[in-house]
């Protein structure tokens, strides 16, 4: 492998020239580009990295708008000024210097997570994390990740295959319409082969997760009622079950005090939290940057009699007895601070999705937080858990 040697100050130069051409254009058909600058405190690092923001902006041609506030600002103050910011449509970019000085500092998850996802520029935002994690938006598709991809796809008889995938080819910047092959699919009962694939599962002996089309075990003293739908989560995957059966163990006899407020990051079906709420947990926020899975928790836990707050990461406020975070390794690692920073005192997180030869690099990305430990594994998949001291 040959060595290249990068320059930084000739790309800087060449990025910096880019940006200034980009917002002349912009300022010459009416909309001068605007980022606006919260800046909390006295610390003396942060005063020379906002100075050489606002230098920046000015020599791009970007107005810059700086707020400061004194060391013992008011949450309530910081967050007023946000709001103004997110409304006004003359600002399109807002960042809050970090690190947030005392009392602040314990709501930095919060207050950045106010800033309108579109408006955050320093990324922080859980929306932004997320869609970072799966893929960054605006990067040009890899044309050669063709050769790595499959793609399948159930068409109605009437439609034409290579008019659509010409057009999908075209809509992502593919000059070639890819190689293709069309199979008739036999006509069956499909809604009875699906059902046929999804039996009652046993979490413990007296909890389940029951499709609506099968009876109740006689055995399950709780159960989930939960359909196959486009949201993960129905019991069936090893990280969903142990997560489940930590829930029962923990919840125990008195589940209200022992899960206590329960936070479920990345609810998918919104089967974690249904399940928290099965073992006495009342006060239960689901989350997901997914809008249909936000949906899906909705409908689930309405058809099972459970009482919980569902919608997009930026509703998680404030700290969690339990928090609860069933996704992959490498969006696990990114939220290390996030998902921390919700843990109450005393309070425990539980990570799933994990690999066992992930669980190293897992442990090593929270041990600035959190001290993780194994605390089960099933099928080449480890459950991780942490408490944060009382």
């Amino acid at each position: 492998m040959t060595a290249r040697i990068i320059d930084g100050n000739a790309l800087s130069a060449k990025l910096r020239g880019e940006l200034a051409a980009k917002a002349a254009e912009l300022t010459a058909q009416g909309t001068q580009p605007c980022l606006a600058v919260i800046l909390v405190g006295g610390d003396p690092a942060s005063a020379v990295y906002v100075r050489n923001k606002v230098a920046g902006c000015e020599k791009a041609g970007i107005k810059s708008l700086k707020f400061e506030y004194p060391q013992d600002a008011a949450p309530a103050d910081v967050l007023a000024k946000i709001a103004a910011l997110n409304a006004d449509p003359a600002v399109h970019g807002i960042l809050v210097q970090l690190p947030l000085p005392g009392a602040l500092a314990r709501r930095e998850q919060e207050i950045t997570g106010r800033i309108l996802p579109e408006k955050d520029v320093d990324g922080f935002h859980p929306v932004n994390v997320g869609r970072l994690v799966m893929g960054e938006p605006g990067l040009v598709p890899d044309r050669t990740a063709w050769q790595h991809s499959r793609v399948v796809a159930l068409l109605s008889p009437d439609l034409e295959p290579a008019v659509l995938l010409a057009a999908a080819a075209n809509e992502i910047g593919i000059a070639d319409t890819p190689k293709f092959d069309v199979r008739e699919v036999e006509e069956q009962d499909w809604v009875r082969l699906t059902q046929s694939q999804f039996e009652p599962v046993e979490i413990t002996p007296d909890f389940w997760i029951v499709p609506t089309w099968h009876e109740l075990p006689a055995a399950a003293l709780r159960s989930i009622r939960l359909d196959p739908g486009l949201a993960f989560g129905t019991g069936t995957h090893p990280t969903t079950r142990m997560c489940l059966r930590w829930i029962a163990r923990q919840g125990g006899a008195d589940g209200a005090r022992a899960l206590g407020r329960v936070l479920d990051y990345g609810c998918g079906s919104g089967i974690l939290a249904m399940g928290a709420a099965k073992f006495g947990a009342s006060d239960i926020d689901a989350v997901d940057i997914d809008a249909a899975a936000v949906e899906a928790t909705r409908q689930n836990a309405q058809a099972n009699g459970v009482q919980l707050n569902a919608g997009l990461p930026d509703q998680a406020r404030g700290e969690y007895q339990t928090v609860l975070a069933n996704i992959l390794a490498t969006p696990l690692k990114v939220l290390a601070p996030l998902l921390c920073a919700h843990v109450a005192r005393g309070g425990h997180l539980v990570l799933a999705g994990i690999l066992e030869r992930q669980t190293q690099e897992l442990q090593q990305a929270y041990a600035p937080y959190l001290q993780l430990t194994v605390a089960d594994t099933q099928d080449g998949w480890v459950l991780l858990t942490g408490q944060r001291p009382a």
